[in-house]
């Protein structure tokens, strides 16, 4: 049909909508996962399909077990990032049926489910590993730093992500402190800018960006190679927060 709806016209439409919310009804940091989930939606039609965009009528469980196993391998994000991503499609497909667009949602027929998460931290000893390891390789060089300023300041993924030279600032003594509000809550943060996370800044001073953040799944992914390659330790960011954590001999699933 010449007016027939597609997957992307429908993030369109969506995302459109909640943008205008943003700082109302809707978290920035909220916003933010709504795009890049439709940045992940185009690769995967672009990486399989070698087209731009999809009928909704072509939206079936097909699509679905193989956007999920996208996520899982070619991403190497773990079953409850997936689980953040499946049910973003299910609403898109559930405003598709309530707009008449298609008769019934697919993703009802797919189960997907969050795994019980048990959270350890690292020790100072291990976290010196991360700080003492060394490539040639940029991704995981950017990936490193970003995880250690995370570890350094405590700000989570978008803090970073959101992170401009207006939230420094300098007391009497000298001491430089981030002053920034947590995207997610809206609590004002006032935090030390320790000799590690400056060293870090300086780095990629001159830079397009104060830091150079790639997406969460890429930086899950490059923690993870530099784990698997290097010690014992597993490192993980997510898109809310940043967690390190210790799995000895085996490289955990995030």
């Amino acid at each position: 049909a010449l007016n027939e709806k597609t997957l992307l016209d429908v993030l369109n439409e969506h995302n459109t909508e909640r943008k205008a919310m943003v700082g109302k009804t809707v978290a920035l940091a909220t916003y933010w996962v709504f795009e890049y989930t439709g940045r992940l939606f185009k690769e995967f039609i672009q990486q399989k399909y070698k087209r731009k965009d999809l009928y909704l009528r072509e939206v079936n469980l097909g699509f679905i077990q193989g956007f999920h196993a996208y996520l899982l391998g070619e991403k190497k994000m773990g079953q409850n990032s997936c689980t953040k991503h499946l049910k973003f499609l299910k609403k898109l497909l559930n405003l598709a049926v309530a707009n008449s667009y298609i008769s019934y949602n697919p993703v009802n027929a797919y189960k997907v489910e969050r795994e019980p998460v048990e959270v350890d931290f690292l020790n100072e000893e291990e976290l010196r590993k991360i700080i003492n390891f060394d490539t040639p390789l940029p991704r995981l060089e950017r990936a490193k730093d970003m995880f250690l300023f995370g570890c350094f300041t405590g700000l989570s993924y978008i803090d970073i992500k959101t992170l401009v030279p207006e939230h420094f600032e300098k007391d009497s003594a000298g001491r430089i402190w981030i002053k920034k509000r947590r995207v997610k809550t809206g609590v004002l943060s006032r935090i030390p800018l320790l000799p590690i996370a400056k060293l870090i800044l300086d780095k990629y001073k001159g830079g397009e960006k104060l830091l150079p953040i790639q997406d969460p799944a890429d930086i899950n992914k490059y923690l993870k190679d530099i784990a698997m390659g290097r010690s014992e330790f597993d490192t993980h960011m997510d898109s809310e927060g940043l967690d390190a954590t210790l799995i000895k001999y085996s490289i955990n699933s995030l």
